[in-house]
């Protein structure tokens, strides 16, 4: 089977976390952690490189998971769960 091309922009480029964090004041550099669960334990490292793009001073605590799919989203090889700061 040949390898799928790992793409970062979606995981932190695609503008849903920062307009989710924008909505709370703050912006994807107030993460604080983030959980990646990934289909293919060879993609965790490009879920990391994609992270230390976005958050290339201090990257927030990271845990990358491998975990049997199919995923909730067809087709999808990678979901997150992340956790921001939003100062009052």
């Amino acid at each position: 089977m040949p390898r799928k091309r790992v793409v970062s922009e979606p995981i932190m480029g695609d503008g849903v976390y920062d307009s989710r964090l924008a909505a709370g004041g703050p912006d994807i550099t107030n993460l604080l952690r983030l959980w990646a669960y990934v289909t293919d334990v060879r993609d965790s490292y490009a879920v990391y490189a994609a992270l230390r793009d976005a958050v290339p001073s201090e990257p927030p605590c990271v845990c990358i998971t491998g975990v049997p799919g199919p995923l909730q989203v067809p087709g999808c090889s990678v979901i997150a769960d992340a956790v921001a700061y939003a100062p009052d």
